[in-house]
């Protein structure tokens, strides 16, 4: 995995072919935020070839446990830009 981080927003880099082996995961955790009534959740993603697995969005606690699962896409997609998701929270 390599992260770069700037002013204009950060890229995160998987290898889902060779050295990479099938059921490898990653995890990004973002920092805590206090969210009060909804959020908009925006990114582009690239997932190209034969060995893309799944890219998923969740809501986890402390614990890190999935306590809501809020957008996932599978399989070879290309380069897509997700517009925004709409998370309320009550």
């Amino acid at each position: 995995m390599n992260i770069t981080l700037s002013f204009l927003g950060s890229y995160a880099y998987f290898e889902a072919s060779s050295p990479a082996r099938k059921g490898h995961s990653a995890k990004l955790y973002s920092p805590k935020y206090k969210v009060q009534n909804e959020v908009c959740i925006s990114l582009w993603y690239h997932a190209y070839g034969k060995a893309i697995g799944k890219l998923s969005i969740s809501v986890t606690n402390k614990q890190k446990e999935v306590l809501k699962k809020l957008w996932a896409v599978s399989g070879n997609v290309f380069q897509t830009k997700l517009q925004c998701i709409q998370v309320a929270f009550l």
